[in-house]
């Protein structure tokens, strides 16, 4: 929820044209996430919109809410959190869909953002560190460093036990 918007409105809106890639088809391309390996799939195109093959990224550990990711010059930042998909409970109990995996530790996933495999994927763990959006990214220190600017206002754990989301079961 945001508690303001600033800035100035847009005068006009008109939309240019519809991407439709050339008219190819693109199928299997999701936000929502994958019962089975791999969770997650990274897609990118090349700056004259030609697809490269997919980045199966099969080093995530469950699958994880990931609602956004950031992009830098040189690299694409991926997170794992403790929102954990759980198809079974919402089949089988009627419970939601997404659950809470309080004894994971969240990770951060760093990977080449024109990689052709995940074999250059580095994940590091950031406790406490639920990210679901991002506001930006960029390389600071010659790429070095990575600084990203994200969301994490309240403790996932605290919202799940005080009722923001239904319970796991």
């Amino acid at each position: 929820m945001t508690p303001y918007e600033s800035g100035h409105a847009v005068p006009r809106w008109r939309q240019r044209h519809r991407c439709d890639f050339d008219g190819r088809r693109m199928i299997g391309m999701t936000a929502h996430p994958k019962k089975d390996p791999p969770f997650l799939t990274y897609i990118w195109f090349d700056k004259a919109g030609n697809k490269a093959d997919d980045v199966p990224i099969f080093s995530l550990q469950q699958p994880s809410m990931l609602h956004d990711f950031a992009i830098t010059e040189h690299y694409a930042i991926f997170p794992e959190s403790q929102l954990v998909m759980c198809p079974m409970n919402m089949a089988l109990r009627g419970g939601s869909l997404i659950g809470l995996d309080s004894a994971m530790v969240q990770r951060i996933g760093v990977l080449p953002r024109y990689a052709e495999d995940e074999s250059e994927m580095r994940w590091f763990k950031v406790p406490g560190f639920n990210m679901l959006h991002t506001a930006n990214a960029w390389e600071e220190a010659n790429g070095e460093e990575i600084i990203l600017v994200s969301t994490n206002n309240l403790s996932v754990t605290h919202a799940w036990q005080h009722g923001t989301h239904a319970s796991s079961g």
